[in-house]
């Protein structure tokens, strides 16, 4: 048992390290984004899809990798899709222009989306219940620490080499991260609770997702509290770097601040899982949000002051990083068989629906702090109406 506790912690980090392929693709290199935009001749809006394209190839990669390792094991499509992200990512630093780069980032998504998902059912095949959403609570230290650390190494970086140089660190950490996939990631899918190759097999997994109401109502919040966490990171840099007159340095530190918030919330969420139930917890959250929200609007619509901004957002970040990860625990809940196709789904909506959104949003308006107050509170609120509304009517027809 002594040697036990250090392996669980080390595959638990390398799990919660491969989940932030999100945060530390977009992130790591927020503070370039004036610089890039330059140097390939590119507008806001191409400048944007660059995070965007990512997105979207997350969430559609999911689709593929989930059902997948459903099928062969955990591990082998892991391995796969790190050695992939290292090799594209490398392509990213070659990129000639903005159009090429979006190419790449697309790609880039797909096979960073492994890590994600799988890591996801990995964690659903090890745990359940309450235990369950007390694990995705904690991997938000890891998933937390991800947008803190990653605009801080990028404004370092910057200090020496420039925007390509952040596309080579996410290529080093990628390669570290399948040297710990291969020490401490085993095999958690037995070949007895793999869904085997047959067709009406397969669609059973498929055909369980749409008859479970739980599933279909947090998933959904998910989808639209990512649109919410979209509209807030994707026009951030611009806004606060142009409208609101910051250099690179100070944003990443006032990024890294609202990060910070985020970790904290997570593990507020994680300590109070057994206190209250994860149900009452994640709709105390997003009201949390809703009231956050409401402040950076109205920060928004008075133009400032900076503190009501800061405060809201700070808010914000706690109340959706305390809430996320309990909305993925219960979506994921009742999947025993299938957790890789459930987390496909859930994710994929997630990277693919909830980026959506922000590009119709930054395509029609631009970025500009009304523009992201007014997404961020939209979304929010819908968010709490699907958690709370759609519990209630399955309580009823009980």
């Amino acid at each position: 048992m002594p040697a036990e506790r250090p392996r669980r912690i080390a595959l638990l980090v390398t799990i919660g390290l491969l989940s932030a392929f999100g945060p530390f693709g977009t992130d790591t290199y927020l503070p370039a984004l004036p610089r890039l935009s330059a140097e390939l001749r590119a507008d806001d809006a191409g400048t944007q899809l660059t995070i965007l394209g990512y997105l979207l190839g997350l969430g559609v990669g999911q689709l593929v990798w989930g059902p997948l390792s459903d099928r062969v094991g955990r591990r082998r499509p892991i391995l796969a899709g790190t050695i992939g992200f290292v090799v594209v990512t490398l392509a990213c630093v070659l990129a000639p222009s903005i159009e090429l780069l979006v190419v790449a980032r697309v790609l880039q998504g797909l096979l960073g989306a492994a890590g994600i998902v799988i890591g996801r059912a990995i964690v659903r095949d090890l745990y359940s219940g309450e235990e369950l959403a007390r694990i995705f609570s904690r991997l938000t230290v890891v998933f937390g620490l991800a947008p803190i650390v990653a605009p801080l190494v990028g404004a370092g970086l910057l200090a020496f080499t420039d925007w390509r140089g952040t596309f080579v660190f996410l290529a080093a950490l990628g390669a570290l991260l399948v040297v710990a996939t291969v020490l401490w990631v085993p095999e958690t899918l037995q070949p007895e609770r793999r869904i085997h190759g047959r067709s009406a097999e397969r669609g059973e997994a498929w055909r369980a997702l749409a008859r479970s109401p739980q599933f279909l109502r947090y998933a959904t919040v998910t989808v639209v509290m990512m649109v919410a966490l979209l509209a807030y990171i994707t026009p951030v840099s611009l806004v606060l770097q142009e409208e609101w007159g910051m250099d690179f340095a100070q944003f990443s530190l006032w990024f890294a601040l609202n990060a910070l918030a985020g970790v904290i919330g997570g593990q507020t969420g994680g300590w109070l899982v057994g206190r209250l139930s994860p149900r009452r917890m994640l709709n105390a959250t997003i009201a949390l949000a809703v009231v956050a929200s409401g402040m950076v609007l109205a920060a928004a619509l008075l133009h400032g002051p900076f503190w009501l901004l800061e405060l809201g957002l700070l808010l914000w970040m706690f109340g959706y990083m305390a809430g996320t990860p309990l909305s993925t625990a219960l979506a994921l809940e009742p999947f025993e068989r299938g957790a890789g196709t459930a987390a496909a789904v859930a994710g994929a909506g997630q990277f693919v629906l909830g980026s959506i959104p922000p590009i119709l949003v930054s395509a029609a308006f631009g970025a500009s702090t009304l523009v992201m107050g007014v997404t961020i509170a939209a979304a929010t609120v819908l968010g709490l109406l699907v958690a709370t509304t759609g519990a209630r009517r399955t309580r009823s027809a009980r």
